[in-house]
């Protein structure tokens, strides 16, 4: 898989020059590595001020995926999900496996704070995550998407997770989300098999294939000041 670089575009006017900011973009490969940092350039189209290029710095965080193939970073979203006052970073990874889980996935919460990050690089196989979250069965694809958004109203960020590859009774696969609540004290570990989400949106049962939760997203839509799905 080739890397890919996506930009977002901030003018800022003066009377003296224009600038361009490529923004930061995480990106990842199949095997598994997230490059948190890669280059800003400034453009000028003004005499005197001369092209200015931040090359890859070495002191940037890696996150290492868990192992080959299982396509760490498919899907990536940040909020404060432990009500800190930090950001926090969520990556999904839809292919990872567990002994009878094949492809099940998992979503990996790495915790922001002050000494963010404990080391460099993350290695997600050796515990760099603060809290794995599981696939329930073969197929499953958790962490094909993500959103963050405080949709219960208590002022912390929740995990909103895509899983469209879950069965559901009459359909294969119907296809499922699942919002795990925020919290000031998050378990590091959470098996979506022993454990019940706190909210699990099904996929329609009377359509095959609908794959709900492929895609996933967070906004007040409705004007109340608290996130909906």
């Amino acid at each position: 898989m080739k890397f890919g670089l996506k930009t977002s575009n901030q003018f800022m006017n003066s009377t003296k020059r224009e600038s361009e900011k490529m923004r930061p973009f995480m990106m990842s490969k199949s095997a598994g590595i997230l490059i948190l940092s890669m280059f800003i350039v400034f453009i000028s189209p003004v005499s005197g001020y001369p092209l200015t290029y931040v090359l890859p710095d070495p002191s940037a965080t890696e996150i290492w995926g868990e192992g080959t193939g299982v396509n760490s970073g498919a899907a990536l979203a940040q909020g404060d999900v432990n009500g800190d006052g930090y950001g926090d970073i969520i990556i999904g990874a839809p292919f990872v496996s567990l002994p009878g889980r094949e492809k099940a996935g998992a979503v990996y919460v790495i915790l922001g704070g002050e000494s963010f990050p404990s080391s460099n690089p993350v290695d997600l196989g050796a515990s760099g995550a603060s809290m794995v979250i599981h696939g329930a069965a073969t197929g499953d694809l958790i962490g094909a998407s993500l959103g963050v958004g405080d949709v219960n109203g208590n002022g912390i960020d929740d995990i909103i997770i895509g899983a469209p590859g879950v069965d559901t009774p009459g359909t294969d696969p119907a296809g499922v989300a699942y919002v795990i609540f925020g919290n000031q004290s998050l378990p590091s570990s959470f098996d979506l098999l022993s454990t019940p989400a706190d909210v699990t949106i099904v996929g329609e049962k009377r359509r095959w294939d609908y794959n709900l939760g492929i895609a996933i997203a967070s906004g007040d839509i409705d004007g109340d000041s608290v996130k909906d799905i």
